[in-house]
Order: structure tokens, then sequence, then C-alpha cells
């Protein structure tokens, strides 16, 4: 696979969790929770749960 494929296959987004809540993790856009959930952002390499996030999947 050449850099430009390897560059295509990687999604727009990264997992991460947005205020308090720890245990939810989000796609993660330009800094904010693509569901829209409010809060200071940390990125995590953990698979998404957040039901909205995963419903344009």
């Amino acid at each position: 696979m050449s850099t430009l494929e390897r560059e295509r296959a990687l999604p727009d987004w990264t997992p991460g969790t947005v205020g308090d809540d720890v245990m939810t993790v989000h796609k993660i856009r330009d800094g904010e929770a693509v569901c829209g959930a409010a809060g200071n952002v940390d990125e995590w390499q953990r698979r998404v749960t957040c039901p909205a996030c995963r419903a344009g999947e």
C-alpha cells in the first residue's frame, strides 16, 4: 500500500473522551465531538462507544 493510499484509509477523526465522562469514547474532529457533546476533550486510543458518534458508520 502506498503512502497516499494509507493516508486516504485513515479516518478524519480520532477517538477521545469529553468532559468528566471518561467511559464514553467519542469521534473527535477538529477538537469537538462529532455528536455535539461539550467539554474538555482528551484524545485516546480506544474504541468509539458513543452511539450518536457511531450512527454514521
